[in-house]
């Protein structure tokens, strides 16, 4: 989340006051959650994690972007591993950012398949006569040429770049977007920042491997570093002692017995029979009376 500005226009524009305020709500989320360029991950499930945690679905959050999306306030394209990605249109025309920070989405962004949820016979589209924005004309004023030409006219496949690979099938060993990490990670407490993080080091560095081994469950592995701070969040942070398990409790010191006073006895030293009177296991023996203690004992035997 990142620290935006909201124009008094934001307020009074002719399209957003007709707009649910839902949908005028996660505009303005989106600002905080958008990147320093207007870049986002546009899974309903990742948004609603980060803007509006709390709610039962994302139902919501899936119109609200459509709705968002029909206006022109976001476009959302889908990319082949990372799920939807989606822009604030106007975005760095209405925000300045202070030393922005690289964008990671953007070159994802521009290499993907264009999403289109408006159909061609949308009055949003504006299509008429020489494509000026009037209206079509009526069916009875078509000439019947043209009638017998359109019904010749087969109907056009889909283009390749418009079909949508399936996701890919859950893996335990590595995930398959990084929209999954970024779900995982707020589940469990982390930001994502933290998900982008692990996601370039184990994608780009590692190849999903840990140390030497391979990393058999990602999810495991990133409650693991977590419990270990190691998530660029979590630094400076004190550590959490809640979840270390508690140690195994100490066998007891051995008391000193008889055989100990027939040392005192033998030493004849009173200075070390007025100390011997604090000590009452043998772990309270200083180590040179421990060492003369077992020495003395050994040639005894």
């Amino acid at each position: 989340m990142r620290i935006r500005t909201i124009k008094p226009e934001f307020w009074s524009h002719p399209v957003m006051v007709r707009q649910e305020d839902a949908t005028k709500l996660l505009a303005l989320g989106l600002l905080n959650y958008a990147d320093d360029f207007g870049y986002f991950y546009a899974d309903a499930p990742l948004v609603k994690s980060a803007l509006r945690p709390f709610d039962d679905d994302s139902t919501m959050i899936r119109r609200c972007l459509d709705q968002l999306e029909k206006i022109g306030y976001i476009e959302r394209r889908q990319h082949a591993t990372h799920g939807e990605l989606g822009l604030v249109v106007s975005f760095t025309a209405h925000q300045r950012v202070d030393r922005p920070k690289a964008s990671i989405i953007k070159d994802l962004y521009e290499s993907s398949n264009v999403r289109r949820l408006i159909g061609d016979a949308s009055p949003l589209e504006g299509k008429g006569k020489e494509g000026n924005g009037s209206p079509p004309a009526p069916k009875g004023d078509v000439d019947a040429a043209d009638e017998v030409e359109l019904e010749k006219t087969p109907p056009q496949a889909p283009k390749q770049e418009e079909l949508i690979p399936p996701p890919p099938k859950p893996n335990k060993a590595r995930a398959g977007t990084l929209a999954e990490v970024c779900i995982y990670c707020r589940e469990v407490g982390l930001t994502t920042a933290d998900a982008e993080w692990v996601w370039e080091k184990w994608e780009n560095q590692t190849n999903w491997h840990n140390g030497k081994g391979k990393i058999r469950d990602w999810k495991s592995t990133v409650r693991t570093w977590k419990m270990q701070l190691l998530f660029p969040s979590q630094r400076n942070r004190p550590r959490d002692y809640s979840q270390t398990p508690p140690a195994e409790p100490k066998a007891p010191a051995k008391p000193l017995g008889d055989l100990f006073q027939e040392f005192l006895a033998a030493q004849g030293s009173p200075r070390l029979r007025e100390d011997a009177r604090s000590w009452s296991t043998y772990d309270d023996l200083p180590t040179g009376v421990r060492d003369d203690f077992a020495e003395w004992r050994a040639r005894k035997r």
